[in-house]
């Protein structure tokens, strides 16, 4: 699932402690009220499976990971709080590919993975 920079998606900012997660393919869906006015987020986490991709996060939230990744590298427990909220393919991508992976920190540097990268077409298939 790549974030469409159309409406509605070009408006949806990366937080830790995000208020939107993702039902089916591409709809969002609340995790908790959402005032008017509130800032809509979603953790960019669940929308990649680029094991190359990373942001520097700024979000402020008190659970800020500081680091994201793609979601193989999510914290199991990040991860099973956002449950159903996950597009399927990448609740797949998390159950498959997440053993085979070490973060940077973790390890000291990055660990190559045996099947490569994996893309997404943005539909939730591999492409």
């Amino acid at each position: 699932m790549w974030l469409d920079p159309d409406p509605p998606y070009g408006f949806v900012n990366h937080s830790c402690d995000p208020n939107l997660g993702v039902r089916g393919e591409r709809e969002f869906v609340a995790l908790r009220d959402i005032s008017p006015g509130d800032e809509l987020t979603v953790d960019y986490a669940i929308t990649t499976d680029e094991v190359h991709w990373a942001m520097e996060c700024r979000c402020a939230a008190p659970n800020c990971r500081g680091l994201i990744r793609s979601v193989q590298f999510l914290p199991p427990e990040v991860f099973a709080r956002y449950l159903p909220y996950v597009n399927p393919y990448f609740q797949e991508v998390f159950q498959q590919d997440r053993p085979a992976l070490s973060t940077p920190h973790e390890s000291g540097s990055q660990q190559q993975t045996s099947y490569g990268t994996r893309h997404s077409n943005g539909l939730g298939d591999a492409g």
